[in-house]
């Protein structure tokens, strides 16, 4: 009897330590970058990469950046403590909390010539994945990835609405004035509608829109061709 009590302590003992160990604050943030095979995430953290990054596919020399690997055992969270699935975690992209199994050691890798290749990923530390958390985007942060990364730059958005699909020829003009002009312009891009969270952050209340960044905020939010007009001819010209 003593024997399973004992047993019984053990296990309650063992369980209560393994939850404990989550309580503690995570062992990393980061942000999602290429996804490599199933079952792994690589997580690159203090590093926040610009558009103009991203468009180049650059990296630095030297990163704090981990391979993640989870398991059946790893849990999947949001940021209210609701289990979330594989998927949402592969498609997250943007930054995630992570909870090893292992003792986290904190470092930096040199990325040498090979930037986003494989090789050169699997040179990074790679740790066991208890519990993976998804952080969401606030307001500020979902804007700001619209805006153009350098000052004197601008980063513009067609949303064509229905007649994206009905007549996707209509602002060809436009499309190719904005193209001529791309020196300074860090993204261009358009499509019929944007996410119901961005159309609400822009208050946009009809389609077509047009909607222009700086690198701060939004500078024009536009409904006729005019508008968009005066500003292509009066900030992009020169």
């Amino acid at each position: 009897m003593k024997t399973f009590i004992l047993f019984f302590l053990l296990i309650i003992f063992t369980f209560g330590c393994a939850n404990q160990s989550l309580d503690r604050e995570a062992d990393l943030q980061g942000n999602h970058s290429p996804v490599l095979a199933e079952g792994e995430l690589f997580v690159i953290a203090g590093y926040e990469q610009t558009v103009d990054h991203m468009r180049r596919f650059e990296m630095p020399e030297e990163i704090e950046g981990y391979r993640i690997s989870y398991d059946d055992e790893t849990l999947f969270v949001d940021e209210d403590g609701n289990e979330v699935s594989e998927s949402d975690v592969r498609t997250h992209y943007f930054k995630f909390n992570v909870w090893t199994k292992e003792t986290f050691e904190k470092s930096v890798t040199n990325t040498g010539d090979d930037g986003w290749s494989e090789e050169s990923i699997k040179e990074f530390p790679n740790y066991t994945a208890a519990k993976i958390e998804l952080v969401e985007m606030s307001d500020e942060e979902y804007l700001a990835r619209r805006l153009a990364d350098e000052e004197g730059y601008f980063s513009i958005i067609f949303y064509l609405g229905d007649e994206f699909e009905d007549d996707p020829n209509k602002y060809n003009s436009f499309i190719q004035m904005i193209d001529e002009k791309r020196s300074k312009i860090r993204q261009f891009t358009y499509t019929a509608f944007p996410s119901e969270r961005l159309e609400v952050l822009l208050n946009i209340q009809s389609y077509p829109a047009f909607v222009i960044f700086d690198h701060e905020q939004l500078i024009l939010k536009a409904y006729d061709e005019d508008q968009l007009m005066e500003f292509i001819e009066r900030e992009l010209s020169n």
